[in-house]
């Protein structure tokens, strides 16, 4: 089941944030999916549609970003993955106007299954870090 499960979110995780693809957390997200520490999005946002606001906005804002994992690492139904985001600043973003500033972040999302579909992520990142790079 671990596989299965860590195949699952590296194809959301590479889907809607590298590539853009957001309908595919209609297809992986359970109905009442809850992300908790989006970023600038506040916590406990949910469902879906919670999630194509929040990659929408960084696509936007980066749209050369790259995203690597780090590392991923699996547990029954727990999938986390360390990650890194480095991209040039070209749209709004945290009511910061464009910089054009590479930036480079990183965090990780812990992400838990049930019954195939990701039912929860949270995620942890330096979200002040991030605003210095911005307006460096």
């Amino acid at each position: 089941m671990s596989d299965e499960n860590v195949d699952l979110v590296n194809r959301f995780h590479r889907e809607t944030f590298q590539h853009g693809n957001f309908s595919v957390g209609d297809e992986l997200l359970s109905s009442d999916f809850r992300w908790h520490g989006g970023m600038g999005q506040g916590t406990n946002q949910s469902g879906p549609e919670s999630v194509k606001q929040i990659a929408s906005a960084i696509s936007t804002a980066f749209p050369d970003r790259e995203i690597t994992h780090l590392e991923t690492i699996a547990l029954g139904d727990k999938v986390i993955i360390q990650w890194s985001m480095t991209g040039t600043h070209q749209g709004p973003l945290l009511g910061i106007p464009p910089s054009n500033k590479l930036i480079m972040v990183t965090g990780s999302d812990s992400f838990r299954i049930a019954d195939g579909k990701i039912g929860e992520l949270s995620q942890e990142m330096d979200q002040l870090d991030l605003v210095r790079q911005l307006r460096g």
